[in-house]
């Protein structure tokens, strides 16, 4: 994979962190429909830039891949470390997609509580990002690419990188942009933030410049809380109410 595709993938799960409403099971704003086709809606305009066709279905199944191989190097790397063994993945993405570590049994659990609850067949799992059912051909080219029996060296890992992870993702044609400097973590995010607030009203936008200069203002000061999340959403439902 060249720097162009990395940094557009970098910039694409960077944006698909930012949006927990889409994927993280704990969070408030998960049940919320809306906000979770909101944040859909901004995962497809971002593979458009790349991908003019894309919808719904296609950033579910990019993510998919995604979610797939991390689980499958998860399970090497709980191997590796169960028999003393180094661990070192050969996905480019694997430490970005650190956030979705505790998510998927949460996932399994919710929808199968669901499941019951509603006594149907109804599965979320194109809407939850989780793993759709793949090909044959596909699947078992992945589990032998990314077989977790065995636990690879750090040279081994880096020689065995350009053929693996995004194989099944359609590169940028060349066309599309010219070659980028690779973004680091805290860049990509600040694109990826930048395009949200660009989609705001200037009303809105205002009001998100106080709160995020106050955020980072209390940060540097060492006063931020986890619990300041949490009154936040009840100070917007209050509002909204």
């Amino acid at each position: 994979m060249n720097s162009r595709d990395r940094k557009f993938w970098t910039e694409f799960l960077l944006l698909y962190r930012s949006l927990p409403a889409v994927w993280q099971i704990q969070n408030p704003d998960y049940g919320c429909r809306e906000l979770k086709t909101a944040g859909y809606e901004q995962l497809v305009r971002k593979l458009r830039e790349v991908e003019p066709d894309a919808n719904r279905t296609t950033v579910v199944r990019k993510i998919n891949s995604f979610r797939t191989n991390f689980r499958r190097d998860l399970r090497r790397r709980d191997q590796c470390s169960a028999m003393g063994e180094h661990f070192t993945s050969t996905l480019w993405y694997f430490d970005i997609l650190s956030f979705l570590e505790d998510q998927d049994t949460g996932a399994r659990s919710h929808r199968l509580k669901e499941q019951r609850c509603k006594g149907s067949r109804f599965s979320s799992k194109e809407e939850d990002g989780d793993e759709l059912t793949q090909s044959p051909q596909k699947v078992i080219k992945e589990e032998f690419i990314l077989s977790p029996v065995s636990c690879r060296s750090p040279t081994q890992s880096v020689a065995l990188e350009n053929n693996l992870a995004l194989s099944s993702f359609s590169e940028i044609p060349e066309g599309k942009s010219s070659s980028f400097p690779r973004l680091s973590e805290t860049e990509a995010l600040s694109q990826a933030w930048g395009h949200q607030f660009e989609e705001l009203s200037h009303g809105q936008r205002t009001i998100a410049r106080k709160l995020i200069s106050d955020i980072l203002y209390y940060g540097c000061m060492e006063q931020l809380d986890p619990v300041l999340v949490g009154q936040m959403h009840q100070l917007i439902n209050k509002a909204k109410g």
